[in-house]
């Protein structure tokens, strides 16, 4: 239930909230009202004694600890999701690129790269993905996967490469077939079952679906939670104002 306004401004309802929870990380996430009303008035250490072993002294972030903090991560999401005061300082200070150069880059639903399995007997496979570690442990699970089972017929141990950058999705379609053609040209067989331009089960809105669903909605809550992946779609490509523009909203 939402709380009322001026609800967190008083002391002892920050603290029955701060009871609630574990973990630092938590209170903020979970209830960022109490967390904030608490930080900026002082009370944070004192309704959080149950958890104070976890609260960093006020100037533990510098950039040797962030530094040394962020080499437990291996990507600025797990960084940011289980070092929320590191992380935050990183970025507060303009850290963030020199701390984190060990650690992969991954996209999202909506930003992915292209990236190749190159055989020596001259079988490559294309495809897409948002986190490449993930894809290649998720393929190896894959009894059925084409890499997979070229590797175990061939006893072949393929060249991966990264093909793009991470790039806004139907971008990332369109580069993926046009590798596929210059693979073909070159002379290689193409190890993909199905059609480029599969993307799992993300559903591809394109900003005319994105319209069109707006205009059917009454506020602009009706189309954030009623059509949550066109809302998602427009957010991620930029289009979410031009579209409140257009339909009204």
């Amino acid at each position: 239930m939402r709380k009322s306004r001026g609800y967190w401004i008083d002391k002892e309802n920050c603290r029955l909230e701060a009871l609630k929870y574990n973990r630092i990380s938590d209170f903020k996430k979970k209830s960022g009202g109490a967390y904030n009303s608490a930080k900026s008035n002082d009370w944070l250490i004192e309704i959080t004694k149950h958890i104070i072993c976890k609260i960093k002294p006020v100037g533990y972030w510098s950039f040797e600890n962030c530094k040394n903090e962020a080499l437990k991560y291996k990507s600025r999401t797990e960084f940011k999701n289980n070092s929320a005061g590191a992380y935050d300082s990183c970025k507060e200070n303009g850290w963030i690129d020199s701390v984190s150069g060990h650690m992969i880059n991954i996209g999202h639903r909506y930003k992915k790269c292209v990236y190749s399995y190159e055989f020596s007997d001259n079988h490559v496979y294309v495809g897409i993905t948002y986190n490449i570690e993930r894809r290649k442990h998720d393929r190896k699970k894959c009894k059925t996967d084409s890499v997979t089972k070229h590797i175990k017929k061939t006893r072949i141990t393929p060249l991966f490469k990264q093909l793009t950058d991470f790039i806004p999705v139907d971008k990332a379609i369109y580069l993926e077939n046009d590798y596929v053609q210059k693979y073909l040209k070159d002379g290689w067989n193409i190890l993909n079952k199905s059609k480029t331009g599969s993307v799992g089960s993300v559903k591809k809105w394109t900003k005319e679906k994105c319209i069109e669903v707006g205009k059917k909605c009454k506020t602009r809550t009706d189309f954030c939670k009623q059509t949550k992946g066109a809302y998602d779609a427009a957010r991620r490509y930029g289009w979410i104002n031009e579209i409140y523009l257009l339909v009204g909203l």
